[in-house]
């Protein structure tokens, strides 16, 4: 639809998220309890949109909702990822620090 460089773009786009999605979960993997890793699960998601890109056109309804979820991983691995969770929500009751505190001051 947007010729080479938007593929290429797109392509990149995805293997870019995919692989520091893996690299967050290997890293948080020893951390965390079996099977608590959303890093992993994100990471199949956009693998399985790479598969569906590449075998199907998805349609003009699907692309905002791919990057919608491309915004959600880039968030979610902004926070710290896999190591940034706790598994005990309870232990933190301490509210985080306004990140942009700079910026209105």
């Amino acid at each position: 639809m947007h010729g080479l460089a938007g593929t290429g773009l797109l392509i990149s786009t995805l293997v870019w998220m995919i692989a520091r999605l893996l690299r967050n979960g290997l890293r948080a993997g020893p951390q965390r309890y079996p099977g608590s890793s959303f890093s992993f699960t994100m990471g199949g998601l956009f693998c399985g949109i790479a598969f569906s890109l590449l075998t199907v056109y998805l349609g003009d309804n699907t692309v905002p909702i791919l990057f919608t979820l491309i915004g959600l991983a880039e968030g979610y691995l902004l926070q710290g990822g896999d190591m940034g969770q706790d598994a005990n929500p309870i232990a933190h009751s301490v509210v985080a620090p306004i990140r942009f505190q700079i910026v209105l001051a």
